[in-house]
């Protein structure tokens, strides 16, 4: 019972550790390239009307 309970605290210790770092890292690359990144995004995906 003792080695089930220290793996699974182990496991969401993991997995929390991980998803913290995943957040700090978004949220660092967003600080870095936020406005370069939105001006690339919408020069890319600019609504262009087609008449024919």
């Amino acid at each position: 019972m003792k080695d089930a309970l220290q793996t699974i605290f182990g496991l969401l210790g993991g997995l929390a550790v991980f998803i913290f770092g995943m957040n700090m890292m978004s949220e660092c690359l967003q600080k870095v390239a936020g406005e370069k990144m939105k001006k690339i995004l919408s020069l890319l995906t600019k609504n262009r009307n087609f008449s024919q």
